[in-house]
């Protein structure tokens, strides 16, 4: 009788990966998958490194960026068809699905061992439709975060501080934002020893540097300015975006919530690409880059949206967006 619950939250955690991993299969996802692609597409060209300094809207650390590249072969690399740009959609959103699951099956454990939290929360967890919105479908890799952070309490739990340390900058391997929770674990371990949480903070720093040491070597102030001093923009989605919807002055942001007229049928990839186009050829991109600019507007055929909206496809024309 007491596995009764267990299961059924597996059985929902199982439902709810599925309908992520059909979503992700067929659809193309929010505008970030258009970024991600020039990311991909730039980093399997150039590498990582001189990503950096080619695109100051790339704000991820380089294992994340290698992966990019990585799959950008595995969808088809310059075989630059509708199919691919599908299977990159998919590779690129797998992670995030695979992480939610797996978070599911930590707190299970954590319910085993604590009697905590309740079950009834573990499967609405694994049932939120916030995750699958954006882990099946919008397209980025933040529910990676917690799932480092969440194999980052196991090993607490299991009192394994050099494990912990490395699984902390693991998980800062998609966004620093984790560095946040450091200081908590510093002291839940220098409560328990001293020596351990030494161990703790070398092991954490250690694997940064290694794990950050390409860019750290080769362009140290560049890494350091669009990574690690990381920030997002105002009013572009989450709260901002609400508050900037409120048409107030002090709250407005990059993105106009003036609604724009309707583009007539078919327009809306040539005026987008244009205005991206010349936009790019105004910085002296070249000819090569503002091609780069226009063709990843491939999730967007034959899909017109609100070009003030930012999740829409023209909203890539603003040139303004982070990951």
């Amino acid at each position: 009788m007491k596995k009764k619950p267990e299961l059924l939250v597996l059985l929902i955690a199982l439902l709810a990966m599925a309908a992520k991993l059909y979503c992700a299969s067929t659809t193309y996802g929010t505008v970030d998958e258009v970024f991600f692609y020039r990311f991909a597409q730039n980093i399997a060209h150039e590498g990582v490194v001189n990503n950096y300094l080619h695109d100051p809207l790339f704000n991820h650390p380089p294992l994340l960026g290698n992966y990019l590249g990585f799959i950008y072969e595995l969808a088809g690399g310059s075989n630059t068809t509708r199919a691919s740009g599908q299977r990159f959609a998919f590779y690129q959103r797998l992670p995030g699905i695979i992480a939610d699951f797996i978070v599911v099956l930590g707190l299970l454990w954590v319910r085993r061992r604590t009697g905590r939290p309740p079950w009834w929360a573990i499967a609405v967890l694994a049932a939120s439709p916030i995750s699958f919105m954006v882990s099946g479908y919008h397209g980025n890799f933040d529910p990676l975060i917690p799932l480092g952070l969440v194999l980052t309490v196991l090993a607490c739990i299991h009192g394994r501080a050099l494990l912990a340390g490395v699984l902390l900058a693991v998980a800062c391997q998609v966004k620093i934002i984790p560095l946040i929770m450091s200081p908590v674990l510093f002291f839940f371990w220098w409560h328990r020893s001293k020596e351990r949480a030494v161990t703790f903070v070398v092991a954490n720093v250690l694997t940064l540097l290694l794990c950050w040491s390409a860019p750290l070597l080769a362009i140290p102030g560049v890494f350091a300015r669009h990574v690690l001093v990381y920030n997002s923009i105002w009013g572009w989605w989450g709260i901002t975006y609400l508050l900037n919807m409120t048409g107030i002055p002090a709250f407005a942001g990059i993105v106009s919530m003036k609604r724009s007229p309707r583009p007539k049928p078919g327009s809306c990839r040539r005026s987008s690409c244009s205005s991206s186009s010349g936009r790019w050829w105004s910085r002296g991109g070249g000819a090569r880059a503002a091609r780069r600019t226009c063709w990843p507007r491939w999730p967007l055929s034959g899909r017109c949206s609100s070009p003030s909206h930012p999740g829409s496809a023209s909203s890539i024309s603003s040139g303004s967006a982070r990951s």
